[in-house]
């Protein structure tokens, strides 16, 4: 399988064994980028968290935020693993490939407004 860092490109294939002329168009979906508005995600995925007292998985934060996994974990890894502890799976399941990691506040009484605010004067400086 070929990767290709254009879209909409033609050529012209030409068999060498019938001679019959083909037109490929090569197209590729756009790669992620960072989400839009990640302040505002962090603060739905902190709301959430100060709700739970035990460890989530990524995937519940996820559906309950009703972000996308991605996105979730590009604003935990970018903005939020200061504030969490992270529990990482993956040796458990190292057999089948799997790499899970549980989330939870590493302090259940922060106002999660503070850390906001915090992220705030960051993101702008």
């Amino acid at each position: 399988m070929y990767f290709f860092e254009f879209t909409g490109v033609k050529m012209n294939v030409i068999c060498p064994n019938c001679k019959h002329n083909f037109e490929l168009k090569l197209e590729r979906k756009p790669y992620k980028t960072s989400p839009k508005n990640p302040i505002e995600k962090a603060q739905k995925i902190l709301f959430f968290l100060k709700k739970q007292s035990d460890w989530v998985w990524l995937r519940k934060i996820a559906k309950e935020t009703k972000l996308t996994p991605y996105a979730v974990s590009y604003i935990i890894n970018k903005y939020l693993y200061p504030f969490l502890d992270i529990l990482d799976t993956s040796n458990v399941y190292e057999s089948s490939g799997l790499k899970l990691k549980m989330f939870r506040l590493k302090d259940q009484n922060i106002d999660p407004k503070r850390i906001i605010d915090d992220l705030k004067v960051r993101s702008n400086s």
